[in-house]
C-alpha cells in the first residue's frame, strides 16, 4: 500500500544503465537513509573496494579476482565476508551482460586482459535483519587498459 511517507524505506538501490551506439555502461549505488553503524561500515568497505577495482590485474583469472576480493573483505571486516553476493559483476560492452565474464569464484578459465570492460559491483546482502535495510551495493563500469591500469 502507498501512503504519504515517500521516503519510508531505509535504503534505496539505484541502477543506471546506458547505451551509446553499440556499447553499454552501468553504475549502481545504494542510498542510505538514517544508516546504522553496520550499514555505514559495509558501505565504506564497498566504497574502498570499488575505488581499487577489486584486483583486476592482467593475467588473473576472474575466479581469482572474486576470491582475492572476498579475502580482502574478510581481512577488512570478517562479519561482511559471509554477506557477499555470489559475484562481483560481469563483462559489459556490446552485450549488456557477458555471462562468460562473470566475476565469480567458479570462473577459473577466463583471465583478465587489456581491453576488457566490466560492471564491477560490490554487493553485501543481509547487512541488517530488516528487509529494507539489508542490501548495500556500489558498482561502476571499469575498463582494463592494455598496460594493466583501470579506469
Amino acid at each position: 500500500d502507498c501512503d504519504e511517507n515517500k521516503l519510508d524505506a531505509n535504503t534505496i538501490y539505484m541502477n543506471i544503465c546506458a547505451k551509446y551506439t553499440d556499447m553499454h555502461a552501468m553504475a549502481s549505488r545504494t542510498l542510505l537513509i538514517n544508516p546504522t553503524e553496520k550499514q555505514k561500515t559495509a558501505y565504506m568497505v564497498a566504497f574502498e573496494l570499488n575505488n581499487i577495482y577489486i584486483n583486476l590485474k592482467l593475467g588473473t583469472t576472474l575466479g581469482q579476482v572474486y576470491d582475492l576480493t572476498k579475502q580482502f573483505i574478510a581481512d577488512k571486516n570478517p562479519t561482511l565476508a559471509d554477506k557477499v553476493h555470489t559475484n562481483f559483476g560481469f563483462g559489459i560492452g556490446s552485450s549488456f551482460k557477458e555471462e562468460l565474464l562473470t566475476l565469480r569464484s567458479s570462473n577459473t578459465q577466463t583471465k583478465v586482459e587489456g581491453g576488457m570492460v566490466f560492471h564491477v559491483r560490490i554487493t553485501f546482502e543481509g547487512v541488517e535483519k530488516e528487509k529494507n535495510r539489508s542490501v548495500i551495493a556500489i558498482g561502476d563500469t571499469v575498463v582494463v587498459n592494455g598496460d594493466g591500469t583501470t579506469q
